[in-house]
Formats: C-alpha cells, structure tokens, sequence
C-alpha cells in the first residue's frame, strides 16, 4: 500500500513536471513565431527600402537623360521587387506549413 501510494505520487509529481514542460514549450514556440514574424519584417522592410532607393536612382537619370545607366537601374530594381516577391511568398508558404503541421498535429491527438 505504502509503495503503491508513493509511485501515485511520483506518477502525480511527473505529470506536473510534465504539464510545466509542455506550458514552457508551447512559450518557446510562440516566441520563435514571433521572432520569425519580426525577421520576415525586417527583410522585407529592408528589401522595400533598396527598392525605394533604385526608385529615386531611376528618376535622377531619367532627369538627366542617362539612359544605358538608367536600364541597369531598372533591371536591379525589377530584381529587387522580384526580391520582395519571393519573401513574401516563402514566408507565407511557411506559415501554410506550420499551421498545417499543427492541424495535423491537433487532429491526431
């Protein structure tokens, strides 16, 4: 009996353990969500102000007639929006990929 009562608390003490553990990994979890969020931000914030750049670039030359300068210009900022494009679709793929991961995950249980 007294053996029986303590392994009911042991059992009791790890699933506590365990429910802690779960809490702190769900946490974690959603920090790195978060911290995906705000990298994918900055990307993209910094990849709009390369293009705003090119942008103001373009039209200094067009004002002042430079017009094989004034191609290549527009080639790079046509890559950097193409730049943009494609982060923002990685990164809601990603997304995508994660809530699928996660329905997955809340339908087997």
């Amino acid at each position: 009996q007294e053996e029986h009562s303590s392994l009911t608390e042991q059992l009791l003490s790890l699933r506590a353990d365990n429910e802690g553990l779960t809490q702190q990994l769900k946490e974690c979890e959603s920090a790195e969500g978060r911290l995906q969020h705000l990298i994918h931000q900055h990307q993209v914030t910094s990849l709009k102000k390369e293009q705003q750049t090119s942008a103001l670039t373009i039209e200094e030359m067009r004002q002042r007639g430079e017009s094989e300068r004034l191609q290549k210009e527009m080639r790079l900022l046509d890559d950097q929006t193409q730049a943009v494009i494609t982060e923002e679709s990685q990164y809601r793929l990603s997304v995508l990929q994660q809530l699928g991961a996660l329905r997955e995950m809340i339908d087997g249980k």
